[in-house]
């Protein structure tokens, strides 16, 4: 299986720290992915570092991470299932070839993954959310992994497959 580019490649990741996250106060996991692709498709860099958790390992966007001609146009937002997280981020023959276990032991595994964020995080809550945009004429999906931090959500981690 293979991993999605990140919105198609266009953003790399910074390496020095920015201090002063705070996410999304209350809120919920869709409304931190809108919050951290609208920041993205603005170019703002402190506003996406903002709702970008401190501990992930995309933390944190510097200046001149995006693309001068970066653009993308959001779609829609939706908390997902791990299972559904598996059908977002696989091929589509993939998923059409996948036994009801193989599926089930993809979902094990981002259920594991979300549960390792969030104790190694010491964070309070995890949840999958699949985004689909419009880069250009493409449209494309990615998943993402959200954790809840003192009561604030969080983008954690681009893509799981």
């Amino acid at each position: 299986m293979h991993r999605r580019q990140f919105i198609g490649g266009s953003v790399t990741v910074g390496t020095v720290a920015i201090a002063g996250c705070t996410g999304v106060l209350g809120g919920n996991p869709e409304d931190a992915a809108e919050e951290y692709f609208n920041a993205l498709e603005e170019g703002d860099v402190d506003k996406a570092n903002e709702v970008l958790h401190p501990e992930s390992e995309i933390y944190p966007h510097e200046e001149g991470d995006f693309e001068s001609d970066f653009s993308l146009s959001l779609n829609e937002i939706n908390q997902a299932t791990a299972e559904g997280v598996f059908e977002s981020e696989a091929s589509d023959e993939e998923v059409e070839v996948a036994t009801d276990e193989e599926v089930e032991l993809f979902a094990e595994e981002f259920r594991r993954i979300g549960e390792e964020v969030v104790e190694d995080t010491d964070s309070d809550d995890y949840a999958f959310v699949i985004v689909s945009y419009d880069e250009g004429e493409d449209e494309r999906e990615i998943s993402q992994l959200m954790i809840q931090d003192d009561g604030d959500w969080y983008v954690h981690t681009i893509g799981l497959v």
